[in-house]
């Protein structure tokens, strides 16, 4: 689960019974350390809270439930919610050969946000960096799931041919379980 910054969101709170007898609890239900609702109730089967939040501005959402008796007895679960910024993350590229005395000029879109020059004497570690990236994407619908595995079996044979380690058979198998 997550959100979007901007977006509002009905949270729920649910308390069960489970006794033939109505049960007296103290509820209390925060968001982002702040109580929004502190007070006994009866519960006879269930109680269902819900809350409306506003996500505006912060990268993460905080929630609490929690009920406490009178005989001391205490339940509860905290969630952390991921806020995601509205819109897509795009990025853009050019990968440059140059040989020997090559010059190049290379004028950046100031609108695109900071630009970024990397110079490298081989093209592996540039590949083993997009691979990265690819292995940590953290949206897995099957798309992005096939390219995260034949990316891994691309950086597996890349680090064979480097003779180094590849520390990622657990994800490869984890992909190919999803």
């Amino acid at each position: 689960m997550f959100a979007v910054d901007g977006d509002s969101i009905n949270v729920i709170g649910k308390l069960m019974n489970y006794t033939p007898l109505p049960e007296h609890v103290k509820r209390v239900f925060k968001f982002n350390g702040q109580e929004l609702r502190n007070d006994s109730i009866t519960v006879t089967n269930a109680y269902i809270d819900t809350v409306m939040v506003n996500v505006n501005g912060i990268d993460s959402l905080g929630f609490e439930y929690t009920l406490q008796q009178p005989n001391g007895y205490f339940d509860g679960e905290q969630r952390k919610v991921p806020v995601y910024a509205l819109g897509v993350k795009e990025t853009e590229g050019r990968f440059f050969y140059l040989e020997k005395d090559t010059s190049l000029q290379y004028v950046f879109d100031k609108t695109k946000g900071v630009g970024t020059v990397r110079a490298e004497a081989s093209i592996f570690p540039v590949l083993l960096d997009e691979m990265r990236h690819l292995r940590d994407y953290e949206y897995l619908c099957n798309e992005q799931l096939a390219s995260k595995l034949k990316s891994l079996l691309l950086e597996k044979k890349l680090r064979n041919y480097l003779q180094e380690s590849f520390k990622y058979e657990k994800h490869i198998l984890d992909v190919i379980k999803d």
